[in-house]
């Protein structure tokens, strides 16, 4: 009996989880199918049909914040791009949202340690 008290109690812990992970997927994919990047928790939220404080608590239960999976989003295209495409720092800044190339070399190296510049030469 205990066993299955144990398998019972694991197998809702992963459902959890999955629904979880669901929901910052889903504010991820919601974002790149938007086409701004710059779009606010509320109308991601929106498009998501939640309230924006309904999202808030479902990536605290994830233990990220909608903040996060924006950086982690540009940060993954950014190195797309650097990598693939042959569009200028400017370009980059501008498609991932940035209103000054400035802010995006600083959230850039922030994220990843290095420049896109030094980025791009290495990678």
């Amino acid at each position: 009996m205990t066993f299955q008290s144990v398998v019972q109690m694991c197998e809702r812990e992963l459902s959890e989880l999955s629904q979880q992970n669901a929901i910052s997927a889903q504010v991820r994919n919601t974002l790149l199918q938007s086409g701004c990047l710059s779009s606010s928790m509320e109308e991601i939220a929106d498009r998501m049909n939640l309230t924006s404080r309904t999202l808030r608590r479902h990536l605290k239960r994830e233990e990220t914040t909608f903040s996060e999976i924006v950086d982690m989003t540009r940060t993954e295209l950014a190195v797309k791009y650097l990598r693939e495409a042959d569009l200028s720092i400017e370009e980059i800044a501008r498609v991932l949202g940035f209103s000054e190339t400035a802010s995006f070399v600083r959230a850039f190296k922030r994220c990843t340690g290095k420049t896109p510049k030094a980025y791009r030469i290495s990678g």
